[in-house]
């Protein structure tokens, strides 16, 4: 039988007097959502050996079907690396900075003995745990969360420490002198003795583990003195309040970590701004492995007695699109509590209008597309009457959201993008996009069972939305306004070769192979958040940053940001992102595929792209009608972002 394990560790230190809270918040709700008392090990104050011993003491007991909850609350830091090179654009991640959690015992360290506990080795720890179950999450109460498992790149900057004073105490601490010193010499020393094992890991972050981080790989985090139902023991981690009130509230069988991460996004709190951040496998139900998809579901929230939807045109909205308004973690049967029709659309938010005035509206609520506005793209039938039974289901099918608008050979040509043709070919129903590189037969059998043909038109529908959506993305590069006035950056893409950047790509007409590796690599003048995303030839569409859902934070400097820098690996050397040849493809012919870059000056959280490629159609296994747009998780502002969009275009062999 599965066990549901927790390790929560508390690295208490003098400054801090939320961490014991913490250990008592989680476990209340941790009882409440079945773990059992005896499977949830805490530690504290948590020393580094114990924490190393720890986590190893949770991979050996784990096992394939076990729940795992790790939770650390306490100090972390960040430095310069003392190795960085001057001007070779090199090393990134843990060897350009180092991030650390900063045990109870970090003052006994010594020049040969440094205590800290660092990202490679937390990274290599939640490898270990995903290797023996899939179900794995973690929770990072401290400063620089974001890059907890990965390093980020140099910044100088100046931090403030912990104090005793009556005012929320901050998570971090500064080193300086000698200790510097110590950290760069157990670094190193790290990366030497596992080497092998950091290379072995995912490029940017690993796939398979929910990471809930209290903020940004660059901001802090912070204890809290505020009003609510878990403040009566005192003081505790704003990440760690937050979480064990929301998990108080919601039922994990109907809830996906997403939507608890728009409740405690949403959660009005006082005291110094702070933005917790979600990454991994978001559409999971809490504590599960069993994914739901959102149907089209956004964030919604209530600016200054506006309803605002979390995302804009960067997320596919547009204006008139007719949304229904839910509250937070609804239970299966639960009713709308308002619809609302799309106004207004900014780069990173979206203002609806409702039916009813909403005074109050319960953090974390959510809208579900009703229908669009105007049809993003079109679909051209061929050989197929529009009176006959085939040409009306498919015709009431292919438009009964408004994504997709149907048109015939012969009609009048319109500026929509056509991103596929429908016709009917040898006795079949074939599927054929001048774009799209999917190179086995797509079709349907029109003598099929009449019992199957409702279940093969909604495959095809959820092929002809993939392809849609694709294309649409694309289409952005040209359709969103570019950035007033242009940033000042260099952009490139690369092919890795021997482990480090070739020569440039073009902006299209490249010709690369299965197999390749890809890399994006940026230079700035001013902050700025870059997010990449992968096209498939099958219209698969990939978040490459998938580390940072915001968007990967890049400062000003002279090194910039690598797509898939590696930490651990020998300076210079690259992983990259590998082009796959996508499941539907068996031929050596010539496919398209597109690279897409986002750089905006505020995060957006590109992830509501994100979905799979075009599946060969199974009716024995049917699927529904299913509209795959993703909730974007940004907080909403009354303005859109600044936005620079890229796109490489590349053929694949």
């Amino acid at each position: 039988m599965p066990t549901r394990r927790a390790l929560l560790i508390g690295a208490t230190a003098p400054d801090l007097r939320g961490v014991a809270r913490d250990m008592e918040l989680m476990t209340e709700a941790l009882l409440r959502h079945r773990f059992e008392p005896g499977d949830i090990d805490v530690v504290v104050p948590a020393t580094r050996a114990q924490i190393d011993a720890a986590l190893k003491r949770m991979v050996c007991r784990a096992t394939e079907d076990d729940v795992i909850l790790v939770h650390y609350s306490g100090h972390a830091a960040k430095l310069e690396s003392c190795a960085r090179p001057a001007r070779s654009g090199f090393p990134l991640g843990e060897a350009g900075s180092y991030r650390f959690l900063v045990p109870s015992d970090i003052e006994e360290s010594t020049d040969g003995d440094f205590r800290g506990y660092t990202n490679a080795e937390l990274s290599l720890a939640l490898a270990a745990l995903t290797r023996k179950t899939k179900n794995v999450t973690v929770v990072m109460d401290c400063c620089y969360a974001g890059r907890l498992y990965r390093g980020g790149e140099p910044r100088s900057e100046r931090v403030a420490r912990g104090d005793s004073s009556d005012e929320p105490s901050v998570r971090h601490v500064h080193f300086c002198g000698r200790w510097v010193r110590a950290a760069a010499e157990h670094y190193e020393q790290v990366l030497v003795e596992h080497g092998d094992e950091l290379r072995q890991r995912h490029a940017e972050a690993n796939p398979y583990a929910l990471r809930l981080l209290a903020c940004g790989p660059s901001s802090v985090a912070y204890e809290t003195l505020t009003s609510g139902p878990s403040s009566e023991g005192g003081p505790a981690g704003v990440l760690t309040m937050l979480l064990h009130d929301a998990l108080m509230q919601v039922e994990a069988e109907y809830t996906t970590w997403q939507q608890l991460g728009r409740i405690i996004r949403e959660t009005p709190r006082r005291g110094r701004p702070q933005r917790p951040t979600m990454a991994g496998p978001y559409r999971r139900l809490l504590f599960s492995l069993d994914e739901r998809q959102d149907l089209g579901e956004v964030g919604v929230s209530l600016n200054r007695g506006r309803l605002m939807l979390v995302g804009g045109s960067l997320a596919g909205i547009g204006r008139g699109d007719r949304y229904q308004i839910f509250p937070p973690s609804p239970l299966p049967g639960t009713l709308a509590v308002a619809d609302a029709r799309v106004t207004v659309v900014g780069s990173g938010y979206a203002e609806v209008e409702p039916n009813t005035n909403l005074h109050t509206l319960a953090p974390g609520g959510s809208a579900r597309i009703v229908q669009y506005g105007h049809p993003r793209a079109s679909v051209e039938l061929e050989g197929i009457s529009r009176a006959s039974p085939e040409g009306e289901l498919l015709h009431a099918r292919v438009e009964a959201l408004g994504y997709l608008e149907v048109r015939y050979r012969g009609d009048t040509p319109t500026d929509m993008p056509t991103v596929a043709h429908v016709k009917v070919e040898s006795g079949e129903l074939r599927l054929w996009a001048p774009w799209c590189g999917f190179d086995r037969k797509y079709g349907f059998d029109l003598k099929c069972r009449p019992d199957d043909a409702g279940h093969l038109v909604d495959h095809l529908y959820d092929a002809l939305h993939r392809l849609a959506r694709a294309s649409v993305l694309r289409d952005l590069v040209s359709s969103e306004p570019r950035w007033e006035p242009a940033p000042k950056f260099t952009l490139s893409a690369h092919r890795i070769e021997r482990e480090g950047p070739g020569p440039e790509l073009g902006r299209s007409g490249e010709i690369l192979f299965f197999g390749d590796r890809l890399t994006v690599h940026l230079r700035c003048r001013q902050k700025c958040f870059l997010s990449a995303l992968l096209i498939g030839p099958d219209a698969e569409i990939s978040l490459l940053t998938r580390a940072e859902p915001g968007g990967v934070e890049v400062l000003p400097g002279e090194i910039g940001y690598r797509l898939g820098q590696r930490s651990g690996l020998p300076r210079g050397e690259l992983a990259g992102v590998k082009l796959v040849r996508p499941s539907i493809s068996t031929t050596d012919g010539r496919l398209r595929g597109s690279l897409v870059v986002v750089l905006s000056d505020e995060e957006i959280d590109m992830r509501g792209w994100v979905q799979e490629g075009v599946s060969e159609p199974d009716h024995r296994d049917p699927l529904g009608p299913s509209d795959l747009r993703r909730n974007i998780q940004i907080a909403p502002k009354a303005r859109g972002a600044n936005v620079y969009i890229e796109m490489f275009d590349f053929f694949l062999e």
